[in-house]
């Protein structure tokens, strides 16, 4: 009997490092569950409560016997819509996708998740972002960062 391929998930699989995550682990024989807000194997924006719920629901009609690892590569800079946005999916999209994971990881082999982090965590600290964060108020968050994180588009080349 032939053990079976590990089963990751990895989100924001359709470009960047998760993209690349995905090649490097289809590459070693895993089977990959892409998500997504677009050309993914679950489709979905990890910015609303009910995507988030709707993604993990998908994730286990795809593997009911459990997943093996998350790697959570979902993310967008200010540029994307705003700082409320990021939070939303930078870090809610992540921290909740993750405890709605927790039961088919726990019947997974070796579970384990690994989290992608961006720039943002160089930055100067936001107490008060921080304690948003620490205390779960995702609608604070998103209106906090959103009002205190000044996004500016890209000037122009050559200009």
């Amino acid at each position: 009997m032939t053990a079976r391929a590990r089963t990751v998930v990895v989100t924001g699989g359709a470009s960047g490092i998760g993209q690349a995550a995905t090649a490097l682990l289809r590459a070693q024989k895993c089977r990959v569950i892409t998500v997504d807000c677009q050309r993914a194997d679950v489709v979905v924006d990890l910015s609303q409560q009910a995507n988030r719920e709707a993604a993990a629901e998908a994730i286990a009609e795809l593997a009911p016997d459990g997943i093996d690892a998350l790697v959570t590569c979902a993310g967008l800079g200010g540029e994307k819509g705003g700082g409320g946005l990021v939070s939303a999916v930078n870090f809610f999209g992540t921290t909740r996708l993750v405890q709605l994971l927790h039961p088919l990881l726990a019947k997974g082999r070796d579970p384990r998740v690994v989290v992608i982090s961006s720039s943002t965590s160089i930055l100067p600290c936001d107490e008060e972002l921080l304690q948003l964060y620490l205390a779960d108020k995702e609608a604070e968050a998103v209106a906090h960062t959103h009002r205190t994180t000044p996004w500016h588009p890209a000037p122009a080349s050559g200009h």
